[in-house]
């Protein structure tokens, strides 16, 4: 009675997971399985416009790994923003050494 039911659907971590003969998995995923089959070892499934809301097919698309790193790299954001990020991990790491219970700060 306290078992969800296989189609059940669940948010989290800004993903969608539906549960699939007793097991949870990225909806996405699913989706793209379903028409396309397994996905390839070394590729990743990623949202072409960065919204993870969005789980159309056309939204979708496979990339490797290594690409998927370069398009995540801190060398696309402009050299202020490098700098800052940075700068940050700095403060974060000497604040850790010194033990002052520093925290990220929530932008």
């Amino acid at each position: 009675h306290n078992t969800k039911y296989d189609g059940y659907e669940s948010k989290r971590d800004n993903y969608w997971y539906v549960r699939i003969n007793g097991k949870f998995v990225l909806k996405h995923r699913h989706i793209w399985e379903q028409k396309f089959g397994k996905i390839p070892n070394g590729m990743i499934l990623r949202f072409i416009d960065g919204n993870t809301e969005n789980i159309q097919l056309e939204n979708l698309t496979l990339i490797s790994r290594q690409d998927h790193a370069l398009k995540n790299s801190i060398h696309n954001y402009p050299t202020e923003i490098i700098q800052l990020i940075r700068l940050t991990k700095k403060i974060e790491n000497y604040a850790k050494k010194q033990n002052t219970g520093f925290e990220k700060p929530s932008f």
